[in-house]
């Protein structure tokens, strides 16, 4: 899938000696809306943010947890075809792709001055410049900073301009984020796993290692099972509650009992994010 969407995607890039016919390529490949409003290697990159989110999230990511969504800035507001949405979602494992008008939607910016340009530039005046950065506000010199603009401040009632590189624009993630961002562009994936969320990703690890199960045990790909489950706690509630028949449905499982297996049974004890589970598969 992932080779697919980027093949649909990735956009063709002129180069000096082949220039790009734009017509030819939207023909040919995903039309004019999307080669000309999305850059869709930006749109793909968060699959390696979710791959480091153990690190920068505020929640331990387990086996294919789906998240709630991913929040794209493309210097202003873009819209992406129903139908590639659903491909990039489906690869990300989110629910939504939302597209925000603004980068400040994601993150909180901080306008700095570049101590070793500026304070032999300006000498003693150097700590007015730096008051003059912080009554900035900081979503539209930012956007400046990334056009590559100059930034006027007033220091002792003149107008004084600095370039990028003698700014330095430090963002910080809002709450519940995971943010990443590349050449004007920023993708946040909202990082929050809700209670329902968790079950669907706890379900899902459960299919996964049922699968692994029946092929650990011998049996044959068109073999129905019975699949027992065995947790401490209430842990297991909320995920058989709304999931069982999707268990059952992608293990080819006809009866999903709650209880300790058989002896005649191939067993394995697991642990999914903190749930000890003894788990059980028995060829009907």
């Amino acid at each position: 899938m992932v080779y697919y969407a980027q093949f649909l995607l990735t956009p063709v890039t002129p180069t000096r000696n082949a220039p790009m016919n734009r017509s030819r390529h939207q023909n040919n490949r995903i039309g004019k809306d999307i080669v000309d409003h999305v850059d869709i290697s930006v749109v793909l990159a968060p699959i390696g943010l979710l791959a480091t989110l153990n690190e920068v999230a505020p929640v331990r990511l387990v086996g294919r947890q789906p998240l709630a969504k991913v929040l794209v800035d493309v210097l202003g507001k873009r819209a992406l075809d129903p139908g590639l949405a659903e491909i990039v979602t489906d690869e990300l494992n989110v629910k939504a792709l939302e597209f925000v008008p603004g980068a400040g939607q994601l993150v909180s910016y901080r306008i700095l001055p570049n101590n070793q340009l500026l304070g032999p530039r300006f000498g003693a005046m150097f700590p007015k410049v730096r008051a003059a950065l912080e009554t900035l506000d900081a979503n539209e010199a930012a956007a400046q900073i990334q056009a590559g603009e100059k930034i006027q401040v007033h220091v002792a009632g003149h107008p004084v301009e600095l370039s990028p590189a003698e700014i330095l624009l430090e963002t910080e993630p809002l709450e519940g984020l995971a943010v990443a961002a590349d050449r004007g562009i920023t993708v946040a994936v909202d990082a929050v796993i809700t209670p329902a969320l968790r079950a669907e990703g706890l379900a899902r690890e459960i299919v996964r290692r049922v699968q692994a199960m029946r092929k650990a045990a011998g049996f044959n790909i068109q073999d129905r099972i019975t699949t027992y489950v065995l947790g401490e706690g209430d842990g297991l509630d909320p995920i058989l509650a709304d999931w069982a028949a999707y268990i059952k449905a992608e293990t080819l499982t006809t009866h999903l009992v709650t209880g300790e297996p058989p002896q005649d049974a191939y067993v394995e004890q697991h642990n999914l994010d903190g749930l000890d589970l003894l788990l059980g598969v028995k060829r009907n």
